[in-house]
């Protein structure tokens, strides 16, 4: 969010337990919903955890190091796991944001469509509410 502690929020936790969506609001018209890591569970591992993507992230750093190019796929992908483990344990530093999540700030408009849209997504998924 954009000030800690502005604004009102809600979570809505996720079946699975590893994201909530949390929803906030100031009444000068700002509403943001966003998508945040619950405890034990990391956005890098789901964004980038796939073990292509790991192999690709370990290719193009030891590239960019000038390191030799790790010989198999289970070499590059061991170093791009090391590279979001790095990620994953970095630490802010003191005095700046630190993100859990990602927010989308909307206007009124944006948060009649996404009413309907989740309405109509709810009404395929489960029926219509009566």
């Amino acid at each position: 969010m954009t000030e800690v502690g502005a604004m009102p929020k809600e979570t809505i936790q996720d079946q699975a337990g590893q994201y909530d969506v949390r929803v906030g609001w100031r009444q000068d018209g700002e509403v943001q919903v966003g998508v945040e890591q619950a405890a034990g569970f990391s956005l890098v591992s789901v964004l980038y955890g796939d073990p292509k993507c790991m192999e690709r992230i370990g290719t193009e750093v030891a590239r960019q190091i000038g390191a030799a190019e790790p010989q198999t796929s289970d070499a590059a992908a061991s170093w791009g796991r090391a590279i979001l483990n790095i990620v994953e344990a970095s630490q802010p530093v003191p005095g700046s944001p630190s993100y859990t999540g990602v927010w989308s700030t909307l206007n009124r408009e944006g948060c009649n469509r996404l009413i309907k849209t989740v309405r109509r997504a709810r009404d395929a998924a489960f029926g219509r509410d009566e």
